[in-house]
């Protein structure tokens, strides 16, 4: 990908359904640049339409992606950025999460448990927070 003004930002394609996909790239970051600074998770896929009508399948890979896809991401990350004191992790969430809208049921759940991972991580700010 291009079009970051500096050279020193990089980015890589993961797929967050699968530990395998995150925990190659989390290796490779740390095997080439000996740290991670920042990882924003913004990975999310639809599921429309009345939830009598979304399969449970379609439900499923939503919240795969969705939620566990950032899920697996903090577990492979965040040691790494806890052994060093150092490093933001950001998750992109939507307003579908807080105001849910007819046709938008499943995609809305799944958002709104992202939010809700991001306020446990955030919760516990005093016990995850770096200090200098």
């Amino acid at each position: 990908m291009s079009g970051f003004a500096h050279d020193n930002i990089r980015t890589l394609e993961v797929d967050v359904c699968s530990s395998e996909s995150i925990e190659a790239a989390v290796r490779r970051i740390i095997e080439g640049c000996g740290r991670i600074d920042i990882v924003v998770s913004n990975a999310g896929v639809g599921a429309f339409g009345p939830i009598l009508d979304v399969s449970v399948d379609k439900a499923r890979a939503a919240f795969d992606t969705n939620y566990f896809g950032s899920h697996r991401l903090a577990q492979a990350v965040l040691p790494h950025m806890f052994q060093r004191r150092s490093g933001k992790f950001v998750l992109v969430g939507s307003i579908a999460g807080l105001i849910p809208v007819p046709w938008n049921g499943t995609y809305a759940s799944s958002k709104a448990a992202l939010h809700t991972l991001a306020d446990v991580l955030s919760t516990n700010a005093p016990r995850l927070t770096f200090k200098s």
